[in-house]
């Protein structure tokens, strides 16, 4: 697993940062690929926590990027769609799909992640092991050092 720690705006590519010091950003690794990844900037006035707050049916989804289907939702993908996103009307097909939570794109929305380094074995541990009521700025301090 990797852990990331720049991003550079795609709209704006002169505009770039550090992933702010209270996120992990986490990705596969795989050592004979080429590592390019994104990642959706958002906000929430409310603490995000995984729940069942409706249903997404991707065949009435569009991707931003190339306006084509959505077929799956491995990785991120920001949709676009003509009818309300949020349904209550459970899994009626392979297409529909639990939205576990919900956060608006703020900023740059979509950015290229830069400079990342792979985890070793321990530090892989203390972030699978993380449970609520851990203290979350200490493992991100120690998997994310200041430079």
């Amino acid at each position: 697993m990797r852990v990331w720690e720049t991003w550079r705006s795609l709209l704006h590519p002169q505009q770039h940062g550090r992933v702010p010091g209270h996120i992990i950003v986490t990705s596969g690794h795989n050592p004979g690929k080429r590592q390019t990844r994104y990642a959706l900037t958002c906000h929430s006035d409310i603490k995000l926590a995984l729940g069942a707050i409706g249903f997404c049916d991707l065949a009435q989804c569009r991707s931003v990027k190339g306006g084509g289907r959505v077929d799956d939702l491995r990785g991120a993908h920001v949709l676009i769609k003509h009818q309300p996103l949020l349904s209550r009307q459970g899994p009626a097909s392979k297409s529909v799909h639990s939205i576990a939570l919900k956060a608006t794109l703020v900023g740059h929305s979509f950015v290229l992640l830069e400079n990342s380094r792979v985890l070793a074995l321990a530090e892989l541990n203390s972030l699978l092991q993380f449970k609520t009521g851990d203290d979350w700025l200490s493992l991100v301090k120690k998997l994310r050092p200041r430079p």
